[in-house]
């Protein structure tokens, strides 16, 4: 041969040695690959077919061959392209065949071939002329065989022929099945998974060697055994429900825990999908079970940081806003107590101080609110009022580099709200626009428009809009969401728009926040417009009420904190009662049983030990019925606690003033007195 047929295919120092070895075989043989190229071939090949050895070269194509062998007439008549396009088209299909043909010169040939795993196809040719030779001496011989044995003969040789290239594709797509076969099992087996096939008996019919390592539980030969004899009784019992879901032909999903051997228990989830067949019909189901004991811990790790994360920022929040309502009290009373202080400023500390104690009550308020979703208390409340006030209030807390204008229709607008819930959520959204103007350290203005807008139903409009950098898309897509802020640490509890979501839901309202006209952000605050009732016609000139007396004017006043307890007996003491104090519901039980003339008890409801206020006020419903007991709490009017006290006793809510005390012990001697003051 004048070129290498093993060229780029072996190292070189076997070339000679694959070449020696294929010319020694008595047929011819080629290999192509997936393209149909030449890459393999020997020289009985070359000689049977009388080919000139220019076109026999590695990377001659199957169709430049062809067409040399049909224009020599290898194919017989016709047009050699059409034969050779016939035959191209037929070799792509890499089909396992078998034919014999006659060649112009006489001789007769059998080609043989097989496709390749890789692509491409391995052919051996053979010279067949003497078989047939010997086959016409023994038809001639028909005195001694008869035509029907020869007939035969000639068949069988030519059917065993071909049985035996049919056997060799067989064996090759069994050798494919096998390493297919194979591999699926390493898959399987390199899978974090436990992956088997159970039959309608529960038994497994495949598994792989994951078992172990995903549940924890050392099991031989799981093939064969049943689930109930592979998993613990109550693991079973948590799982058969899946199984049947699956066999039952859907697919079915099930977590649970596993108790290992060693004591630790794995956090399972098993995924069964049914095996349907083309009748129907389940017969089986796959199952594909993973440890998710890492994933859950990692996903419970992420819930509480998530859960710290937020109530550091709360707590930071809450105290940056109570840090500087304590300032504002400390600074006044130290400004009231200095001497040479005139009256009317120590009046303007007093209202200063005063506001700043509610402003840290409305912080409570929003927050139980939020967390407790709190009913709002609507009443009549006039919105342009109230807006002059918090311009006046709000323009006192900004400096004079950033400017408020407020614009309010000629007439008064008067509707009923909440009035409380409506000034917190109407600051909170102040209160941002004056730290976004801050922020970019210059001068800005924050617009408060109130308008009534007309349609199918009226509602009051509130616009607020800053001349600040605006909303970004974050904010604007999460900023009603709770704990969400841009401010920095400490600087907001992330609850100010959220709560004003919370205000604005309740009212049947809408909330709209966006970009301003100009630039800057703008929050729209719409409500239900809802006229104000007239106020019921009553007498005038009423004096506050008086106290109430059941057995004498001896009142015990229960609060296990010394201030809190100094508080409400000034004020019983106000109202002319005697007092006497008792530090737990223990102590003022034994004071009710062992000192006499005590007319009124007031306690707080949450104190520590046995006895709480709500169990001390049953104690002493049950011993002296006709004994007034009011309660006192700071406890959101949602609290369990506080429920059950509003069904038997009446409740004045922390924080209170002086006449608020008043007002609830005056409403304990109506017999129609609601129990929440």
């Amino acid at each position: 041969m004048k070129r290498s047929s093993t060229a780029d295919l072996l190292k070189p120092e076997y070339q000679a040695l694959v070449e020696s070895g294929l010319n020694l075989i008595q047929q011819g043989l080629t290999v192509f690959n997936a393209k149909m190229e030449l890459v393999m071939w020997n020289r009985h090949f070359i000689d049977l077919l009388d080919l000139p050895e220019e076109i026999i070269h590695h990377g001659a194509t199957y169709s430049e061959i062809n067409l040399f062998l049909a224009k020599r007439g290898e194919f017989g008549p016709g047009d050699p392209e059409e034969l050779n396009r016939v035959r191209v088209e037929r070799a792509r299909a890499f089909e396992p065949h078998y034919f014999e043909r006659v060649r112009p010169n006489g001789r007769m040939i059998s080609v043989e071939g097989h496709p390749l795993a890789q692509g491409g196809w391995v052919a051996v040719y053979s010279d067949i002329t003497e078989t047939r030779r010997q086959e016409g001496i023994l038809k001639a011989r028909s005195d001694l065989l008869s035509d029907r044995l020869l007939q035969h003969s000639g068949k069988l040789a030519e059917t065993n022929r071909q049985l035996a290239a049919a056997n060799r594709a067989l064996q090759e797509t069994k050798d494919a099945l096998e390493a297919s076969e194979a591999r699926i099992r390493t898959i399987t087996r390199a899978m974090p998974a436990h992956i088997a096939y159970l039959d309608r008996n529960y038994v497994y019919r495949f598994t792989n060697d994951r078992f172990r390592d995903v549940m924890g539980l050392d099991r031989d030969a799981l093939t064969g055994r049943s689930v109930t004899d592979t998993f613990p009784p109550q693991v079973f019992t948590e799982v058969k429900p899946a199984i049947d879901r699956a066999l039952g032909g859907l697919t079915a999903i099930v977590e649970y825990d596993m108790p290992g051997q060693n004591g630790e228990v794995r956090s399972i989830r098993s995924t069964f999908t049914p095996e349907i067949d083309d009748n129907g019909d389940v017969p089986g189901t796959f199952v594909l079970s993973i440890d998710r004991t890492e994933e859950k811990a990692a996903t419970e790790l992420l819930v509480r940081t998530k859960r710290m994360e937020t109530t550091a920022q709360l707590t930071s929040g809450l105290a940056h806003d109570f840090s500087n309502i304590l300032t504002i009290v400390l600074v006044n009373l130290a400004r009231i107590g200095k001497p040479g202080t005139e009256e009317t400023q120590r009046q303007e500390l007093l209202r200063s101080t005063e506001r700043a104690a509610r402003r840290g009550t409305r912080i409570i308020d929003n927050l139980m609110t939020f967390l407790f979703r709190q009913r709002l208390n609507a009443k009549s409340t006039n919105v342009s009022a109230i807006l002059r006030e918090l311009v006046r209030l709000f323009r006192a807390s900004i400096d004079d580099t950033i400017e408020v204008v407020l614009n309010l229709p000629a007439d008064e607008i008067e509707a009923c709200l909440d009035e409380g819930a409506f000034q917190d959520a109407v600051l909170n959204v102040l209160f941002n626009a004056r730290d976004a103007i801050e922020g970019t350290r210059g001068a800005g203005t924050i617009f408060i428009d109130l308008d009534i807008l007309d349609g199918p139903e009226r509602r009051i409009e509130v616009r607020v809009r800053d001349t600040g950098p605006g909303f970004s898309e974050e904010a604007l897509q999460h900023g009603q969401e709770p704990f969400f802020t841009t401010k920095p640490q400490g600087k907001g509890s992330g609850l100010g728009l959220s709560m004003v979501r919370n205000f604005i839901d309740q009212s049947d309202g809408e909330l709209l926040i966006g970009a301003g006209e100009e630039g800057g952000a703008e929050v729209r605050l719409i409500v239900p417009f809802a006229p104000a009732p007239a106020p019921e016609e009553g007498p005038t000139g009423q004096q506050e009420p008086g106290p109430v007396l059941a057995e004498g004017n001896l009142a015990l006043v229960v609060d296990d904190d010394p201030e809190m307890r100094a508080l409400l007996r000034d004020h019983a003491a106000d109202l002319g009662y005697s007092v006497i104090e008792a530090g737990s519901g223990d102590e003022a039980e034994r004071l009710v049983g062992q000192v006499p003339g005590i007319g009124l008890v007031v306690s707080d409801i949450i104190m520590p030990g046995a006895l709480n206020g709500l169990d001390l006020a049953q104690s002493l419903r049950m011993s002296r019925p006709a004994l007034p007991v009011l309660l006192v709490s700071g406890l959101p009017a949602a609290d369990p606690t506080v429920v059950a006290a509003r069904q038997a006793f009446p409740v004045l809510r922390k924080p209170f003033t002086r006449k608020a005390f008043a007002a609830a012990l005056a409403n304990m001697n109506r017999e129609d007195a609601p129990h929440v003051a």
